[in-house]
């Protein structure tokens, strides 16, 4: 069977069909047909960082994956990150555009947040169609330094205890091994000792739970009697299960072969057929039919059948009906290894750094991927406190409910018996529940609400201008501009004049351009419609928090910030300023009007955009409508990751600043904009002509960085805007629907070559994010940066996903030592 759920071409059969039927291929069939309609998405996001201080940035990457095997999503492409704060409120939601299964994104923390846990969720719209417990979800932590911090104790030391039979329930005169767990409500468990006793008082067993708080003892229970556990120091009773007359125990040993999973079926009937099937996320690993000899049956699963992560194995009976379950969980011995090399083995302070990456399969071959790579201050930045990897995430917790404690630790040591056997016993207590064989058998199938997303759908009507009547037959069309790149669609008006213009791409905050047409009977010429835009918002789910999330401050991390904070600060004073150099502390450039200028000669030129007006094609950029009109200006690269240069004299180019009405803005950025949005361009080149802009204002706070140049565009205000609009016969339109978030470039200094403004202290300890990493064909990629100020030793955490859908991580060290002077 191709394990590949992307691959599989399935046609859908009748279920009621399927049902009257048993064995291991018909259930096989059934779980086909779930995954073909159903396809599982996952999102997971890496983080720059394991916690944050208010004032800093957010940065992580999202990948978005699909199916058995984790392949990059061909599905949805839109996925929704959100940040929540403790007490339930939404903070801020942003609409990534996952291009190849990535996306990378950003949230900035404001200075009056206070210290607490925080929450971010991601999700797509199809996931909305299923259980909210596999949404991303991860808490963070947020550390205002000025705050002052008490504990809190949980809301109750009130201990629980739940028991788990292996495979789901007790039968009367079968031994079977039980899992339980001691815990608060705040989720707290710890080493406790349990006994658990006969009604009579006799002690059958005596153990300690592990860190967890969970335990496993092996029992036999007997007809008519009854048994209780009893925690060392608490004088409750807590009641076993009762056992059934009648059924199925199912045991897993996982533990004592490496190449092989050993599975005893045991009954209180006679002697029968049984139907075992063992699946990871769908894809079938084993299934075959069993006849127990004397009650009882035991057999093998191979181990290199199994796919990496969490595998479902369900005992049927003869008419396939399920009644016992385990989950086991398998992580090859051969993973993929992703290799970090330094060009150096040390540093001094602010060296450019050059880390060359090399990712290889299992088989030791060349992995074509997309990677995020995160590089901190590991001195004054813990990077024990992460807790969570791609790894752990896709594997593991993505498929259960529940929070686990520190998943990254069961993968630190793969080869280690004491964290295989701490993993097993997760597994007795975390149940599956992407979907029931019951809920399958009785054709249960999630409702779906929400379809795939592919862009972004604008919804509305089309009606005449004269008098409102609606337009059946109609165009309606979008026409623009995205990442600079031509962006055409349009769709036809149905009953009552409705169009819904689907998989549209569009930031936020733009309006959107628009057309509606439409031909009169009997006659050629094409007239111009109405758009009425729907209003209906979209639905997004509500957050339900569970305490066992919000718990958990640590008061020794709000210690470990403020510590490093203090010591950033008295850094400072250690490093000299130049006298012309002042910090100006936080600031807001506001847009100059064309009066307030400073009338300048020279280096200098200015384009009135009025005169272009019929000449602008808002299909290129404004740059590339530019280019031939403006002397030295030159477009490098393309698309999203053109940039610009300005020539400022003896054949030398250089990266100008760019100013949107005062407000400095990167080129990827503005070329976001439709060009006919801007009326006028003016060009600074040279360093004479910077210097000599004081009157501005701008000059002081972009002195020798303007060296390349500064251009300065100017946009029509919103007067201006209607009127251009109507000139031009095109009819703009605000979207109810929102637009994707543009992700901020992460702010890296360069210090080849050096500059008066390079004096200021680099004081950062996130060294480094850089998203959207891609290997190229022999699974090769290079990313320089340049070092900070601080003498450290610095840690580089690489995460990522091959196309083939194998989550890989990476980590490197090296240290940086003071620079010596020459």
């Amino acid at each position: 069977m191709n394990k590949c759920l992307l691959s599989v071409l399935f046609v859908p059969v009748l279920l009621s069909t399927l049902m009257a039927q048993t064995g291991p291929d018909q259930l096989s069939t059934l779980l086909d047909y779930y995954n073909a309609e159903y396809p599982q998405e996952k999102v997971y996001l890496h983080f720059d960082k394991p916690y944050y201080s208010t004032g800093e940035d957010i940065w992580f990457q999202a990948y978005l994956v699909a199916g058995a095997l984790h392949e990059p999503s061909p599905f949805s492409t839109n996925i929704y990150v959100e940040l929540w704060s403790e007490d339930g409120q939404l903070i801020r939601r942003n609409n990534l555009l996952a291009e190849g299964g990535v996306a990378k994104g950003d949230f900035h923390i404001p200075r009056e947040f206070k210290t607490g846990s925080y929450f971010i969720r991601a999700y797509t719209r199809w996931m909305q169609n299923f259980d909210q417990e596999y949404f991303f979800t991860k808490k963070i932590s947020i550390v205002k330094p000025t705050d002052t911090f008490n504990s809190s104790p949980p809301d109750s030391l009130t201990l629980e205890v739940q028991f788990y039979p292996e495979g789901g329930h007790l039968v009367e005169g079968l031994v079977s091994r039980v899992a339980l767990t001691v815990m608060s409500p705040s989720r707290i468990g710890g080493n406790r000792e349990i006994r658990i006793l006969r009604e009579d008082g006799f002690e059958l067993s005596k153990f300690l739970t592990n860190s967890d708080g969970i335990g496993v003892f092996n029992f036999l229970p007997e007809q008519g009697t009854n048994y209780y556990a009893v925690i060392d120091g608490d004088d409750r009773k807590f009641e076993l299960p009762e056992p059934l007359a009648s059924g199925y125990v199912l045991s897993v040993d996982n533990l004592s072969d490496k190449d092989k999973a050993i599975v005893t079926v045991r009954s209180r009937g006679q002697n029968e057929k049984v139907f075992v099937i063992a699946q990871t996320r769908g894809a079938i690993a084993y299934a075959d039919e069993h006849k127990l000899q004397s009650n009882e049956v035991s057999f093998s699963i191979p181990k290199k059948d199994l796919l990496s992560g969490i595998t479902q194995i369900t005992l049927f009976d003869e008419q396939g009906i399920p009644h016992a379950e385990r989950l086991m969980f398998y992580l090859s011995p051969n993973p993929p290894v992703a290799k970090i090399e330094t060009d150096k083995p040390a540093y001094s302070t602010r060296d450019s750094t050059t880390i060359k990456i090399k990712v290889l399969d299992a088989e030791s071959n060349p992995a074509v991927g997309s990677f995020s790579m995160s590089v901190i201050d590991s001195v004054r930045i813990n990077g024990a406190r992460f807790s969570e990897n791609i790894v752990s995430n896709l594997l593991l917790t993505s498929d259960l409910k529940g929070v686990i404690t520190n998943p990254l630790r069961f993968f630190k040591t793969p080869d280690d018996s004491t964290r295989a056997e701490e993993l097993d016993r997760i597994m007795m207590v975390h149940g599956w529940r992407r979907f029931t064989w019951e809920s399958l058998r009785e054709e249960t199938f999630p409702e779906v609400r929400f379809g795939v997303e592919q862009g972004i759908t604008i919804q509305g009507t089309l009606k005449t201008a004269q008098d409102g009547d609606p337009i059946v037959g109609g165009k309606v069309s979008h026409v623009g501009t995205f990442n600079g790149e031509p962006d055409f669609m349009s769709t036809e008006s149905l009953k009552d004049g409705f169009f819904a213009l689907g998989n549209l791409r569009y930031y936020e905050n733009e309006e959107v351009y628009l057309e509606g047409t439409f031909t009169k009977k009997n006659r050629k010429k094409e007239q111009k419609g109405y758009i009425e835009i729907d209003t209906v918002s979209a639905s997004f789910p509500a957050f339900t928090f569970n305490q066992s999330r919000i718990f958990g401050i640590d008061s020794s991390l709000v210690e470990e910030s403020v510590t490093s904070r203090i010591e950033l600060e008295s850094l400072k004073g250690l490093y000299e300023f130049d006298e012309d150099v002042r910090d100006l502390g936080e600031f807001v450039v506001e847009g100059l009007s064309a009066e307030e200028k400073y009338k300048r000669e020279g280096l200098y030129y200015s384009l009135d955009f009025d005169s272009l007006v019929q000449e602008v094609d808002d299909s290129y950029s404004i740059f590339h409508q530019l280019r031939a009109k403006l002397p030295g200006l030159k477009i490098i690269g393309f698309g999203s990751g053109a940039g610009v240069q300005l020539n400022y004299g003896k054949g030398k180019d250089g990266s100008p600043i760019i100013l949107v009405d005062g407000v400095r803005l990167t080129p990827s950025q503005i070329a976001a904009y439709p060009p006919k949005a801007f009326k006028k361009v003016e060009i600074h080149k040279g360093i004479k002509e910077i210097l000599t802009w004081s009157e501005s204002g701008l000059a002081a706070i972009f002195r020798i960085q303007g060296g390349g140049g500064i251009i300065e565009l100017t946009t029509r205000t919103k007067e201006e805007y209607e009127d251009y609009y109507k000139l031009l016969g095109d009819e703009r339109v605000s979207s109810p629907f929102g637009g994707y978030y543009k992700s901020r470039e992460f702010s890296a200094p360069r210090y080849a070559p050096e500059t008066p403004m390079d004096m200021i202290p680099d004081l950062r300890t996130m060294i480094h994010w850089e998203p959207l990493i891609k290997t190229d064909e022999n699974g090769e990629a290079t990313i320089t940066y340049f070092n900070a100020d601080l003498p450290t030793r610095v840690s580089i955490y690489l995460e990522g996903l091959t196309d083939q859908g194998v989550p890989i991580v990476g980590a490197q060290t090296y240290s940086v030592v003071e620079k010596e002077d020459n």
